[in-house]
């Protein structure tokens, strides 16, 4: 038996869900698209556990 325990699962079609759950109201949606990255923070203590959808599918 595996478990397995994804931290945040990401995909393509979820896209705006997912930048409007991060960003919120802060952001103009046109910074989110997927051509640009405004700001990515770079805070030594910053950590964050992400995978694709298509790899936990696999898993």
């Amino acid at each position: 038996m595996v478990r397995v325990r994804p931290g945040l699962i990401f995909q393509r079609a979820a896209g705006t869900e997912i930048a409007r759950y991060f960003a919120g109201p802060l952001l103009p949606a046109p910074l989110l698209r997927h051509q640009r990255i405004p700001v990515v923070p770079a805070h030594p203590r910053l950590r964050l556990q992400a995978v694709h959808a298509d790899d936990v599918a696999d898993a």
